[in-house]
Order: C-alpha cells, then structure tokens, then sequence
C-alpha cells in the first residue's frame, strides 16, 4: 500500500497553486454554503411543512430550467480559460458582450413560457396559489439572466473574485430569509426578494469583471461564440444530466407523494446535498485548470488525482455522520416537525458520494475535451426518471434508485477514464 500511496502522494502534493486555489475556494464555498444552508432552514423552519416542499420543488424546477441554458452558454469556463490571454482585453471582452446579449433573450423567454404554463404547473406539483409561480417566474429570470458571471470568473482563474461571489449570493439570500420572517410575510415574498437579491449580486459580480473587461458596443463575436455553443452543446449533455439527476427525484417525490411526505423528503434532500457541496469544490479548481493544461499539453491528472482524494475522503466522512448521528442532525437543522426524515439520512448520504464522484468525473472530462464520453452522464436522469416512475412505493426506494442509477454510469465512465490515464502515463 505504500509502496502505492507515497508516489501519488509526492506527486499531487507539488503542485503548490492548486492547493492554494483550492483552500481560497473550499473556504468561501463553505461560508457560502453555511449562509445558503441557513436559508433553507430558516425558511424550513418558519414555512409549513406543505410550503416548504413548494419551495423546493420550485427551485428543482428552476435547476432543471436553466440546463436549457447550458445548450448554449454552458462552455464559458472553458472557452474564457483557453482564450482570456488573446488580444487581451478585447476579444474576452466582446465574447462577454455577445453572450450577455444571448443571456437575456434566453432568460426572458423561459419566464415568458413559465408565466405561459402557469395553470400546468401548478396542477403538477400541486401548488393551489398561482401567484407563486408568478413571483418565481420573475426570481427565475434574475438568476437565469446573471448565471453566466460566475463561469467568466473561473475561466478568468479569478478565484477571489469568484469566492466573493459566492459568498454575497448566499448572503443576500439569507438575508431575504429573515427579513420574510421579521416582517411576517409569506412564500410569495420570499421570491420576489430573491429577484431583487440575484440583480443586486448580479451588479457586484459584473462590477469586480470590470478588470478583466472593456465594455462597449462590440459586434457579435460570431467565431467565438460559434465555438462557445459547439464547446456547450457537446458538454451540456453531461452537465445536464448533473443538474437533471439533483432535481427530478424532488419533483417526482412531489407528484407521487402527498404534501407532507414531500416536505419530508424535501428535507432529506437538503441536508443530504450539504455532503455534495462541501467536497465538490475541489472540481471547480479542475475545469479552468485541467483545460488549460490539457490545451498547453501539460499534466492534466495532476488535479484529477488530487481532486479525488480531497472528494472522497469529505463524502465517505461526512456519510459516516449521517448514518450514526441523523436524528440530532435533523433536531439540530430542521427541528422536530421534520423527525420523519431521519431513517433516510444514511442512505441519502450514501447517494450523494456516489453524486459527488460522477459530478467530478463529468467535470474532468469536459475540461480535457472528452465530451462523447462526458454526455454519457445524461444517463443517469434517465435511469432514475424511470426506474423512480416504476419504484416509488416508499422514499427509501426512490433513493435506492438515485444510488443504482449513479453507480451504473460510473462504471462505464470510470473504465474508460483509467484507459485514458495508462495510455497517457505510456506515452500513446
């Protein structure tokens, strides 16, 4: 064993930037996650147990939404790190410009369509007050219209900036949390100070790129951004299937389950994705870096390897809490009114190393341009969508459902990735 260990110690141990980069972006991700978590229990807290569970079914709505997105602008953080030292600033700043344009028109319409489908949805998830939906569909907007700041500040490698960022959008969310709560008020002015909080982030994220940028009227880049959507579409597939496979399981729980079992499980979800983002920072430090290395023809294992280790050693610890202390977890975040969801925490946190281990795998692959291979993450929604539609007698068994369904994909992506790896390591 150590004969293994203590070489691949030695070798992801040097790289000195990483490391650095990668504690700047665990730190601010953890106090984001801290401010973001306090938001779902808060609001957990106040809200029913009926309403909470529309509020997270809506925002599983709103992740699965923005995936269209990613068919156009989901390669910002790959084409800004391959191009941002070209004709500086000008080319990085008429990309900005174009995709911004692109951006809102995007944005508007999926509000246009959600507005559009109002009486649908709220007969799906069972959601009897409209007016809901409505303020979501603006909070939606905001979120989609600004989603594209954070992916130019990775690529830029400006990870201050990108923490700070990180940190002000969780904040401004609590914020909006308690001032609900103070002033008394109800879920549709929850989302509606979310739309206001994600405009006031998105201003501060544009202001710090200012230094990266020359703003000014720009013609469309057409060769940029034609790159950018061949670079999206080839890598939506698998960062899609990402988003789809965190998502479908709360809406399914919400169409199949009565109200107060939603909430529970809504619940479950929550606490148990605490796991996921706490090891998956590490893969925001993979991208930019992997890609640029990989272009430059460098060593690209390096943070794959590195960024391994650092993921697995947080899920399997952070399991091993939820399955021997999951009822003073869920007393301590969530209180008693939600004491139901404490059998489920252990297996819940089981699925999210499986979770957390493709997310990263999925990452590794785009960054180093294998996205045939990263689009074969777009499998597990599909298997968990229908193997939830023909096992959902109890939450236990949809969540059996999550795990199957990421541990199929897995294997057939790891496989190949070590086959990857050797014949890097043998010069082919």
């Amino acid at each position: 064993m150590n004969k293994f260990l203590r070489p691949l110690i030695d070798k992801v141990s040097g790289d000195k930037y990483i490391l650095s980069r990668s504690f700047i972006i665990i730190a601010a991700s953890l106090f984001a996650n801290f401010f973001a978590y306090l938001f779902q229990l808060a609001s957990g807290r106040y809200l029913s147990v009926e309403d909470y569970s529309i509020l997270v079914s809506l925002f599983s709505l709103s992740g699965i939404l923005l995936t269209l997105l990613t068919f156009f602008t989901g390669g910002v953080t790959k084409l800004v790190a391959e191009i941002k030292d070209d004709n500086y600033p000008t080319r990085i700043s008429a990309l900005f410009v174009t995709v911004f344009k692109v951006q809102f028109i995007l944005a508007l319409t999926i509000s246009f369509l959600i507005i559009l489908f109002i009486p649908f949805i709220s007969d799906t998830l069972k959601i009897s007050n409209r007016q809901i939906i409505f303020a979501f569909s603006f909070a939606i907007f905001a979120g989609n219209l600004i989603g594209f700041l954070i992916p130019f500040l990775q690529g830029l490698l400006r990870f201050k900036a990108y923490s700070l960022s990180l940190f002000l959008a969780a904040f401004t969310k609590f914020l909006v949390a308690i001032i609900v709560i103070v002033l008394g008020l109800g879920l549709v002015d929850i989302f509606w100070g979310l739309f206001i909080a994600t405009l006031l982030v998105g201003y501060i994220q544009f202001v710090l790129l200012q230094k990266n940028l020359k703003i000014k009227n720009y013609d469309f880049a057409k060769e940029d951004f034609s790159e950018l959507v061949k670079y999206s579409v080839y890598s939506s597939l698998g960062v899609a299937g990402l988003s789809l496979l965190q998502n479908i399981d709360v809406l399914m729980v919400k169409y199949y389950f009565p109200e107060i079992t939603a909430g529970i499980y809504s619940s479950v979800s929550v606490i148990g994705k605490i796991i996921f983002f706490a090891a998956s920072p590490i893969s925001i430090i993979v991208l930019p870096i992997c890609a640029q290395n990989f272009k430059k023809g460098l060593d690209f294992t390096r943070p794959f390897v590195l960024a391994i280790l650092v993921s697995t050693t947080i899920s399997f610890v952070s399991f091993l809490v939820y399955t021997f202390f999951p009822g003073f977890l869920v007393e301590i975040l969530f209180s008693n009114k939600y004491i139901d969801a404490v059998p489920m925490l252990g297996i819940y946190a089981f699925y999210m190393i499986f979770f957390t281990l493709l997310n990263l795998l999925t990452i590794f692959l785009i960054s180093i341009s294998k996205f045939k291979l990263a689009s074969v993450t777009f499998l597990t929604p599909i298997l968990q969508l229908f193997g939830i539609i023909f096992y959902h007698d109890t939450l236990r068994e949809i969540i059996i459902v999550n795990i199957v369904s990421c541990i199929i994909v897995i294997l057939a992506i790891s496989t190949n990735i070590f086959n990857l790896v050797r014949n890097k390591n043998n010069g082919n």
